[in-house]
Formats: C-alpha cells, sequence, structure tokens
C-alpha cells in the first residue's frame, strides 16, 4: 500500500490465504462500501462479469467532485 500511495483502506490477506479460503464462494463479485460500511456497489459474478467503468463510476459518486491541482 506504501509503495502504491493508496490512500483508501485495504483489506489483505495473510500470505498463506486462510480468509479467501475460509470465505470464499463462487461466484466472485466485487463491492464498493461508503464510508458507513453499506454497500453501494455490487458487480455481477466474475471474475468474466468484472467490468472497470462502473466501479470507477461508483468510487467517483463516494469521492464527490474532482479537484484540479493548482
Amino acid at each position: 500500500m506504501k509503495d502504491l500511495k493508496v490512500d483508501i483502506p485495504m483489506v489483505v490477506d495473510e500470505i498463506d490465504n486462510r480468509t479467501e479460503r475460509a470465505y470464499t464462494a463462487w461466484p466472485d463479485r466485487l463491492y464498493v462500501l461508503d464510508g458507513d460500511g453499506r454497500i453501494t456497489y455490487k458487480s455481477r459474478p466474475g471474475p468474466f462479469g468484472f467490468k472497470i467503468e462502473p466501479v470507477a463510476e461508483a468510487l467517483a459518486a463516494l469521492a464527490g467532485p474532482a479537484v484540479k491541482p493548482s
């Protein structure tokens, strides 16, 4: 996260993927959650149903209007 300069909360599994194995279910989906933990976007089943545009739109809606650097 530091190397990529990611400035949003992230959840990362342990190297052995124990959480993924314990909680994964097929089909996979992508979710976007708001600041209160509510789901604001749920993708179609993946991985082939994943589309980046709707995720980007959901994130942009949460972030509000873009601010241009001066």
